[in-house]
């Protein structure tokens, strides 16, 4: 016996919200990020100044490495699979832990040295 032939009919596409509303769901999300940059740098004013160390610098280069790589996989970029952000974080990871270890001990002796002179 024969099977009687089954049609397939394709599902619609989900409807999306028109571009209008993506946007200005997009600033509202955005917009503690924005409240918060705007009170460390006006509110707190932090002072640059301790960041002169060289192993300062390259904490924070460490740190921006570790966001670049989130936004990478983040927005889907080629050559950042899942896989090799992982990867890619196991060798950052520890690179940071050390660097910013020196980073705190040059920051304590700048501080120390700063307590000694008054």
């Amino acid at each position: 016996p024969k099977l009687p032939e089954i049609p397939h009919v394709m599902r619609p596409p989900a409807k999306r919200a028109s571009d209008l509303v993506a946007l200005l769901f997009t600033a509202l999300v955005n917009l503690p990020l924005l409240v918060l940059l705007v009170f460390l740098t006006v509110r707190l004013k932090p002072d640059l100044r301790r960041l002169s160390s060289p192993a300062s610098v390259a904490f924070a280069g460490c740190i921006l490495a570790t966001l670049v790589l989130y936004v990478g996989y983040w927005l889907g970029l080629k050559g950042v699979s899942f896989y090799q952000t992982i990867y890619y974080l196991c060798v950052l990871a520890p690179v940071t832990a050390v660097v910013g270890s020196y980073s705190l001990a040059s920051v304590k002796q700048m501080r120390l040295a700063q307590q000694g002179k008054e």
